[in-house]
């Protein structure tokens, strides 16, 4: 049985497969089992740490305006969001790139 974190980061991944700010972490599915999800490192600063993403010459004003436009693609245009966005699963990439990482709290708006 595949896990549902493993389901839920495929379906991030399709949903923003075309969008060069966002990175979902791949899962390695030869190495991940029902109790175990092997996945992609993300080679990232995590936002617990600002001081971090200033000194890595992140432009901060531009990553928080990816995040905006990430948290708001989720909620308005697919409908699925990422359920626990605190910083600890949330990194800055030295590219500009937002990453998110920890699945296992995803939700589905329904519709109204």
């Amino acid at each position: 049985l595949r896990n549902q974190e493993a389901r839920n980061i495929e379906d991030f991944i399709v949903n923003f497969k075309n969008d060069p700010t966002v990175k979902i972490p791949l899962v390695y599915n030869k190495f991940s089992g029902s109790r175990v999800l092997v996945m992609e490192w993300i080679d990232g600063i995590r936002c617990t740490d600002p001081q971090a993403i200033k000194e890595a010459g992140i432009d901060v004003e531009g990553f928080l305006t990816v995040g905006v436009s990430a948290a708001l693609r989720q909620l308005l245009e697919f409908g699925l969001f990422h359920g626990d966005p605190h910083p600890g699963n949330v990194f800055a990439m030295r590219d500009g790139r937002i990453a998110y990482v920890d699945f296992g709290n995803v939700a589905v708006l329904s519709q109204v």
